[in-house]
Order: structure tokens, then sequence, then C-alpha cells
């Protein structure tokens, strides 16, 4: 179980932040915990939902290496309240760690499968009698607030864009198609109010401080210590040595 004070913490430093990272801490954390947890209890193989069907295409720009421990640090320094960061990281070199050292393996099922998104839907639907929360990555109120609301308002990005993408070069929808759904708001204010309601509450902050924070400038990565170049380095050497 995360220590949730001090993830709360590394979230709202993200948020006061202004970086379209915010959900760094989350994406952090899963990967930092599954490997941990395996490597306790001696499991090899983490399975994966992550696929290229409907997650292959995303700009650069709109999401920094979630691995750069230097940068989540820096964010947390000037912007956190508690000492120290306490929920595992994952960097490069742990990934190096766990893979090579500890043997374990991400495997990406829906890669090996042709998965498509809309059967998967409906026969999980008629099948399972699963309802549809309303959009990718929904089912978390967090991830759904920030993709629906604060990125598309405050960094004019909209996630939808990248999905709908994706799911064209698959041939699952048409372009004509994606640019209807694109006319459509990416986020419902009266849905938004209650939402931002029950985030503000559980990040422990009061409605016009989440207002302010909005209303602050954007800013990326650049804008904080990081170690990009060092890791492009250490990424391309080790794709080099794959090879062999």
């Amino acid at each position: 179980i995360l220590d949730w004070e001090n993830f709360r913490d590394l979230q709202l430093a993200f948020l006061k932040a202004s970086v379209p990272e915010i959900e760094t801490p989350t994406d952090i954390a899963i990967l930092g915990v599954l490997h941990q947890i395996a490597s306790e209890y001696g499991i090899r193989y983490v399975i994966s939902g992550g696929n290229f069907a409907t997650e292959g295409i995303l700009p650069k720009s709109w999401q920094y290496n979630a691995k750069d421990t230097r940068y989540i640090r820096a964010i947390h320094h000037k912007y956190g309240k508690t000492d120290k960061i306490k929920i595992p990281l994952f960097s490069f070199f742990e990934e190096l760690y766990y893979k090579f050292i500890k043997k374990i393996r991400i495997i990406y099922i829906l890669n090996l499968v042709d998965y498509n998104k809309e059967k998967a839907m409906q026969h999980l639907t008629e099948n399972l009698d699963w309802q549809y929360y309303g959009g990718k990555h929904h089912e978390s109120l967090y991830t759904g607030f920030v993709q629906s609301y604060i990125l598309p308002v405050k960094f004019n990005i909209d996630y939808r864009k990248a999905t709908l993408s994706t799911l064209i070069c698959k041939g699952e929808i048409s372009r004509e198609q994606a640019l209807e759904d694109l006319k459509l708001p990416s986020f419902n204010p009266e849905k938004v109010a209650i939402e931002k309601a029950l985030i503000c509450e559980k990040l422990e902050i009061t409605e016009d401080t989440f207002d302010k924070i909005m209303a602050e400038p954007a800013k990326s990565y650049r804008n904080y210590p990081n170690s990009k170049k060092s890791l492009e380095c250490l990424y391309s050497i080790y794709r080099k040595l794959k090879r062999y």
C-alpha cells in the first residue's frame, strides 16, 4: 500500500508545477510497485494492457519521460511539503536492474492478438455486464479529470486526438468520424464541477487554490532540472546493444 500522504503531496506538486505530466506520479508508482512486488514474490512476468492498437501515437511534447527521476525530485523539492519521495520510482537504471538482474518482463498481451477496442467493449458489455465509464482512462476519476479538463483547458492537449489517430491507423474508424467526434466538447461542465470539488477535497486544497493553479502560465520539463540529454544518450546506447 502506498503512503497516501506522500503520494498526494507528489500529485499536488506536479499540479502546482504547471507541467502537462500531471499523471507522472501515478504512472511511475504503478511501474515501481509492480516491479517491486514481482521481485519480492519471485514473479517473472507482469501482464500489461498497454497496446499499440489504441495507444500507439502520442506527441513527445505531450508527455515527458516519466523515468527521469531528477525531474520528478526537482518538482517535489520545489513544490512538495514532505521531506522526501517515499513511493517507489522507476528510473532507467531500475528498469535495467529489474529486466536483466531480476529477469522480470512486461508482457503487452494485447499486442499479441488482433485487438479491436470496440469489439472488446461490446463483448464485455454483453457477457460480463460491464459498463463504459465514458472515456479513455476515465475509470480513474483523477485521470479522467486531468485528460478531459486540465490538459485541454490549460495546455491545449486533447488526448482524444491521439487515441482517435491510432484507431484511424488501425482502420477501426475513418478520419471523418474522428473529426466529428472531436467536435464534441472534451468535458461536461456540470460533471467537471462535481469532480473538481471531489478532487480538491482529496488533495486537501480549496477550489480557489485550484483555479489559481489553472490560471498559472503553462510550463514544461524545460523549466525544471532534468536529465533529458543523459537519458537520450543512455537509451541510444541501450537500443544499439539490444541488436547484438
